[in-house]
C-alpha cells in the first residue's frame, strides 16, 4: 500500500522538474569510478525522523531515519554502489520526498538498478545528462514490485543523473528495497586492470 503525499499535474514536471543543471563544479566527491557532482536527499520516517542532505560530499555518506515501527535510509555510497531501503510495521509510512544525485563516470562502468517495493512509492528515472529526453531507465507507477533494469553501460567522461519520485513525495507502508544501485567496472576496464596487474607483477620480479 502506498500513499501519494504530493502530485504534479504535468508529465514533464515529473521528469526532474527543471532541477538539473545547477551543479557547482567545485563541490564533488569521488567514489570508485564515479565523480559525484550533485546530491539532494530528503527521507522521512512517519514524520518522526528524517534524513536531509545536500551536496555530493554529504550524499555519499548515507543516512537513516528511524522511529519505532518505521525506518528509511541508505548505505554509504561505495565503489560497488549503495542500497536504499524502507521498513514499516504495516501502519507507519516512510516517504521519499527527494532522492536525486548526479555523477560523471571516470571510467567505463556497468550499473544495475533493482528493487522490490511498489512503483507507486518509488518511481525511478535514470538519464544520461547529454540526452535527458531518452531515459536509460524509467520505472513508472504500475510497474511490477520486483524489478531490475538489467545492466546499463556507462561511458567514461559522460555525466548521469538518477532521481526517485522526481515529481514529488511518495510514501509506503511496505518493507523492502527501494533501490539497489549496483556498480561494476565494464568488462573492458576489468581486462585493463588485469593487464596492469600482470605488468606490475613482472616489473617487481
Amino acid at each position: 500500500m502506498t500513499t501519494n503525499l504530493l502530485t504534479t499535474g504535468a508529465t514533464g514536471a515529473l521528469l526532474f522538474g527543471g532541477m538539473l543543471g545547477l551543479v557547482p563544479a567545485a563541490d564533488a566527491a569521488v567514489v570508485g569510478g564515479m565523480n559525484f557532482t550533485f546530491g539532494d536527499v530528503y527521507l522521512d520516517a512517519n514524520a518522526g525522523a528524517k534524513v536531509e542532505t545536500f551536496g555530493p560530499g554529504n550524499f555519499v555518506t548515507g543516512g537513516t531515519a528511524a522511529v519505532p515501527g518505521c525506518s528509511v535510509g541508505y548505505t554509504p555510497v561505495g565503489a560497488s554502489g549503495f542500497t536504499l531501503t524502507g521498513s514499516s510495521d504495516g501502519q507507519l509510512v516512510w516517504s521519499v520526498y527527494k532522492f536525486e544525485f548526479s555523477f560523471t563516470a571516470t571510467q567505463d562502468l556497468s550499473v544495475t538498478l533493482s528493487g522490490d517495493v511498489d512503483a507507486l512509492s518509488a518511481m525511478i528515472l535514470f538519464t544520461n545528462d547529454a540526452n535527458q529526453s531518452s531515459p536509460l531507465y524509467f520505472r513508472m507507477p504500475g510497474d511490477p514490485e520486483s524489478w531490475s533494469s538489467g545492466a546499463i553501460n556507462l561511458v567514461a567522461g559522460q555525466s548521469y543523473t538518477l532521481a526517485i519520485n522526481p515529481g514529488g513525495a511518495l510514501g509506503s507502508i511496505e518493507s523492502g528495497t527501494i533501490l539497489d544501485f549496483a556498480v561494476v567496472p565494464a568488462p573492458g576496464a576489468i581486462a585493463l586492470l588485469g593487464v596492469a596487474g600482470i605488468v606490475g607483477a613482472r616489473r617487481r620480479r
